[in-house]
């Protein structure tokens, strides 16, 4: 049995950006893990729950007055739910929330990977591309890189953000037929309303054209490391 090991900057990534990757390494055996890295509580999402702007989603106005701690746990009861979907046991759901989300360091990105490579000797890592925009995104990418240019890590991956997918050359990896069920299940996970039981759609209400993207067409698109990643259609 491999080890694969994903590093996740904020809950959702897991299935909008790594879903087919996760569910492909867990059809073929491997032992997977997931490792949240940030508290995921500066999502905007939490200015609509609370009132500070109406939700542009339901259009309506909520006030719910969730601190930070509040949204944070709401936020990881989606991602143990769509994690628990895609078939990933809890005790291999790893929490690094000491971390601010949009405050990632390079140091704390690179101290995270280089913990579980320690721990999982041989193992496969993934994580976003470090062309990727958003702080913590990139600099999980650029850890991962810096770790294997020093062959601290071995098999490297660094995967493309849904909306980024269309726009870069990579290598894509597509869903069988029999995984679509759990990327749907794991895709609904985020999408459930019930205030009274602690659950805000919030995955949802923050990027509810990507989770529509994901789930008509789930797939992934990744670039290996040191690899020159182009445009698509860029001329030479």
């Amino acid at each position: 049995m491999s080890t694969a090991i994903f590093y996740i900057p904020h809950q959702d990534d897991e299935i909008v950006s790594f879903g087919t990757a996760i569910l492909n390494h867990l059809f073929a055996g491997d032992d997977v893990h997931l490792v949240l890295c940030t508290d995921g509580a500066g999502s905007g999402v939490r200015a609509e729950l609370n009132g500070d702007r109406p939700c542009r989603v339901h259009n309506r106005t909520y006030r719910f007055g969730l601190s930070k701690q509040d949204f944070s746990l709401a936020r990881n009861r989606e991602f143990f739910w769509s994690a628990g979907c895609l078939g990933v046991p809890p005790d291999h759901i790893h929490l690094r929330q000491h971390i601010e989300d949009g405050c990632m360091t390079g140091e704390q990105a690179e101290a995270v990977i280089r913990e579980f490579a320690r721990r999982y000797p041989g193992a496969s890592h993934r994580t976003f591309t470090y062309t990727d925009p958003h702080p913590d995104h990139h600099h999980l990418g650029f850890a991962l890189q810096r770790l294997y240019d020093a062959n601290e890590v071995g098999d490297a991956r660094f995967y493309f953000k849904t909306s980024e997918m269309q726009r870069f050359e990579g290598t894509w990896e597509t869903a069988a037929p029999e995984q679509l069920p759990f990327l749907r299940a794991a895709n609904h996970a985020y999408r459930v309303f019930v205030p009274g039981r602690g659950l805000y759609s919030i995955g949802y209400l923050s990027v509810p054209g990507t989770f529509d993207t994901q789930l008509e067409n789930p797939r992934c698109k990744y670039h290996k490391p040191g690899e020159f990643v182009k445009v698509k259609n860029q001329k030479s």
